[in-house]
């Protein structure tokens, strides 16, 4: 049967009604509201979140209003201001208004016991800023740290310098063999950057199923199911194995865990994944409500 001419089954949630499947204008439409609910939320980094989702799925005009209007408040913020930083970023389309955030997070980031250190290294890391031009003296000794620092800036360091080259997820894949916090996050930087090797993603995937605690786990499934490639054919078997541990994952009562997978399944078509995320949208978190209805909305683009 088509998927339009199923039933939509439906959940009241906090006004909002939220179709269990479907692709539809009305089904948009509610993941759409949970989207716009999650702008407004008191908490900044649900509020941060929300307007992400919003760029990424092309509604500029709404992220710009919830910066301009919302985030802004929080520039003398120490760390919630490098959440905004991120936000202007994707959100200015000059090169040099993008170069004056890039300098405003570098600075951060070099200042010596900043507050905003470790948020302003993820942040340049996700922004694809290379750190191999940074100074090479704070860069070993931040890795020398280890922890989320260490991770951040070994992502970082992983970044292409330039279009001409591809990324090395050497580095990251390396820490997998480290501590639950290096794992998780190097899993994390692995799913932005380029795909990798056939035999790469098979050390990723390798980790991802071995893996036992809960957290590095839906991190690592993510990125392994994220970065699979269907021209590794020799791997078909082991992308199941980690396309069905992921979905088990639907059933944690851990936050962080059920946004992952929900931003691990926004990036493919999935049928199961799609109920999977319908059932997430109906979640009592606002943030998992809304990277589900982020997820769902994605799903429909990549159809």
């Amino acid at each position: 049967m088509a998927l339009a001419s199923l039933i939509l089954l439906s959940t009241s949630l906090l006004g909002v009604t939220v179709p269990a499947c479907g692709g539809d204008t009305t089904a948009r439409s509610s993941y759409m509201a949970l989207l716009t609910e999650a702008l407004a939320c008191d908490d900044f980094w649900v509020a941060v979140h929300a307007t992400e989702y919003m760029i990424d799925l092309g509604h500029t005009t709404q992220a710009e209003a919830n910066c301009r209007e919302r985030l802004s408040a929080y520039e003398a913020i120490p760390q919630k201001r490098v959440g905004l930083w991120r936000v202007q970023y994707q959100l200015a389309s000059a090169e040099d208004a993008k170069a004056r955030i890039l300098d405003k997070l570098v600075a951060a980031y070099l200042a010596p016991e900043g507050p905003d250190r470790v948020h302003a290294a993820e942040t340049l890391a996700k922004l694809r800023f290379c750190f191999n031009a940074l100074d090479q003296q704070t860069l070993r000794k931040d890795r020398e740290q280890g922890g989320m620092m260490g991770a951040f800036v070994t992502w970082g360091l992983s970044v292409a310098c330039d279009r001409q080259r591809l990324d090395d997820p050497t580095r990251l894949l390396d820490l997998l063999n480290a501590g639950a916090i290096e794992r998780r996050l190097a899993a994390y930087g692995l799913s932005f950057l380029g795909k990798p090797t056939a035999q790469q993603w098979q050390v990723l995937a390798t980790a991802a199923l071995e893996e036992t605690e809960e957290e590095p786990k839906a991190y690592l499934l993510g990125a392994a199911y994220q970065l699979y490639d269907t021209g590794y054919t020799a791997d078909a078997t082991m992308y199941r194995q980690v396309r069905a541990q992921l979905l088990t994952l639907s059933h944690s009562n851990v936050k962080s865990v059920c946004m992952e997978l929900c931003r691990a399944l926004a990036s493919r078509k999935d049928k199961a994944g799609k109920t999977v995320l319908a059932r997430l949208a109906t979640s009592s978190n606002t943030d998992i409500r809304a990277t589900a209805a982020y997820a769902l909305l994605k799903q429909y683009i990549n159809e």
